[in-house]
């Protein structure tokens, strides 16, 4: 809630005692020239491996003025298996006045239901780095088999003169839902429908607008292809105009991305926009760019960029029309690098050309290190020993990305519990990791520890459940062949379930290979229907398809004769 840790130049001095740890500080924030100087001291307290709270003093000194301000804040942040809760808040008394600011977030999940929910205020007399700003966002998610659903809504009115992380955002309304559905393992179309506002709050005051919106996208993943395709059609509201016209919304556009080589790939991407967004008459636009990221060899590597125009909408943010940036590495002590962009800087009215030149010296003076810090890392590498570059990998929080080597590490550990999970839009496709993740690690003061992964290509499993034909229909009764039947795969690691219907199929994909356990769950099956064999106990191997059948069939009725005993006699005359 404060400017403490951004952009500031100046020394801090802690200690760690047990699970608590004191520091204290001083710095000169750079970019906000009403501020010389802040100082402080900070408590956090690490009460057990889910619970961590603790305090801040910060005293504030203005420029220009014989004028201080104290902001004493208080946090807490838990992270449970299902739960996750971060807050914030903080207080101000000057000139006989007191105002405050509020951060929460909390995130929750209850079996495949996932709620986000977040909260940030801070009045306007609010000294602090957020000053007379309301941001609330909202999201529930819903997954299933092959289709998921959610509901988003959020309200973002930031103070502009927040300019250094782009805080200066124009004011935005978005309430939405979508559906999205999975057409195969490598592609997915989703709906997308709902209300948006924007408005600029900066002095150019450019547009001001509302819209209700319907949207259509289409995903497909290859293995070194990928593409994507958007199509938006609905109504503006220009509150501009002296009307408050409403006009119709056209909106389409797409992007391409080939890899040649796992060091060479090429991006291209276009928009149509026909709209009254940005003024008086409907404004026809093709935006359209492309980059290319050439890794040359281990030692250089090449990244160019370019960008026909931005929409007034991105005027708060650097618009790069052109971007190279190179980067040598001639030994492991030099290196070198150029960057030249042109471009227009966020808030300014012309464009301006960017060169510069690097070079890197890296003497390897030894430092000493800290006692109670530790550290994690490990290698990331397929089965036949090549090394996977660029996956990210998450501890607790934090992320860091394998470089060259598939090496990552993190540094500067406390000691506790950490969690690693290796970010699976960023494996390469078809692979999985052979171990199942999280992973879990205990961490001890000073302890180094070593986590590799070994990424194998994903195996399948597909299957049927087939209806057994030929039976007599007068003598069975009839299932309602429309209701799901629920399928399990396990491993004793990992469980997932899907959705069949009778005479359908079911797939599971991208599992490591092992043993596998295949089950119907009872519960799901028409009372109707009776199956040969529920379980089954399946071996996949790497990069293998296993397909299986469950046959079921119509309970049989039980015919009974019921009536009248018949006596037959003769009578002999």
């Amino acid at each position: 809630m404060t400017e403490f840790g951004r952009y500031s130049r100046g020394a801090s001095l802690f200690v760690n005692k047990g699970n608590t740890s004191i520091e204290g500080f001083w710095g000169q924030p750079r970019f906000f020239p009403g501020l010389r100087s802040e100082w402080g001291l900070k408590t956090e307290i690490q009460r057990n491996n889910t619970t961590k709270w603790g305090g801040v003093l910060l005293r504030k000194d203005f420029a220009g003025e014989d004028s201080s301000v104290y902001i004493p804040s208080v946090f807490v942040n838990i992270d449970k298996e299902n739960l996750s809760f971060e807050s914030e808040m903080a207080s101000q008394w000057d000139k006989g006045e007191l105002s405050f600011s509020y951060f929460g977030n909390i995130h929750t999940r209850v079996k495949d239901i996932r709620f986000t929910a977040g909260l940030l205020f801070a009045s306007a007399e609010f000294l602090g780095y957020y000053r007379n700003s309301t941001v609330i966002n909202s999201n529930f998610l819903y997954p299933m088999d092959k289709v998921n659903i959610s509901l988003n809504a959020n309200y973002t009115d930031s103070n502009p003169s927040l300019d250094t992380l782009y805080i200066s955002a124009p004011l935005s309304q978005n309430i939405s839902g979508i559906l999205s559905y999975r057409l195969e393992n490598q592609s997915n179309i989703r709906f997308n429908s709902g209300y948006r506002r924007r408005k600029d709050r900066l002095r150019l005051d450019l547009f001001d607008y509302s819209e209700v919106y319907f949207r259509l996208n289409f995903n497909e993943n290859l293995s070194t292809f990928r593409y994507r395709l958007f199509s938006e059609i609905g109504q503006t509201r220009n509150y501009k105009s002296s009307d408050d016209k409403i006009s119709m919304l056209y909106n389409m556009g797409g992007s391409i991305e080939y890899e040649f080589f796992k060091s060479l790939s090429l991006s291209g991407h276009f928009s149509y926009l026909n709209s009254q967004r940005y003024g008086a008459d409907q404004l026809e636009t093709l935006f359209y760019g492309g980059s290319l990221n050439w890794t040359v060899s281990d030692w250089m590597q090449l990244y160019l960029s370019y960008q026909n125009s931005f929409t007034p909408e991105e005027f708060y943010l650097n618009q790069d029309f052109f971007a190279l940036n190179w980067t040598s590495t001639i030994n492991p002590s030099h290196s070198v690098s150029i960057s030249t962009r042109y471009s227009k800087p966020r808030n300014q009215a012309r464009n301006l050309f960017f060169g510069s030149v690097g070079y890197t010296l890296n003497l390897g003076i030894p430092y000493k290190k800290n006692d109670n810090l530790g550290s994690i890392r490990g290698v990331l590498k397929k089965s036949d020993g090549t090394p996977l570059i660029g996956v990210i990998i998450n501890l607790n929080g934090m992320q860091t990305i394998s470089d060259s080597e598939g090496v990552y590490s993190f540094n500067n550990l406390r000691e506790g519990s950490y969690y690693i999970i290796p970010d699976e839009f960023s494996i390469p496709l078809g692979f999985v990791a052979k171990r199942p993740t999280p992973v879990k690690l205990e961490l001890g003061q000073n302890e180094n520890k070593i986590e590799d992964f070994i990424f194998v290509e994903g195996g399948s499993i597909q299957g049927r459940i087939s209806l057994l034909s030929g039976q007599n229909k007068v003598l069975q009764y009839e299932a309602d062949l429309d209701r799901p039947v629920y399928i399990k795969i396990s491993n004793g690691d990992n469980k997932m379930v899907q959705a069949c219907k009778i005479n359908e199929e079911f797939n599971f994909s991208d599992i490591p290979p092992g043993k596998w356990g295949v089950e119907v769950l009872k519960f799901s099956i028409d009372k109707n229907l009776q199956f040969s064999q529920l379980e089954k106990s399946i071996l996949v191997r790497e990069g293998e398809r296993v397909k299986i059948e469950f046959v079921a069939k119509n309970k049989m009725k039980n015919i009974k004769m019921t009536g009248e005993t018949i006596k037959i006699s003769s009578n002999k005359e």
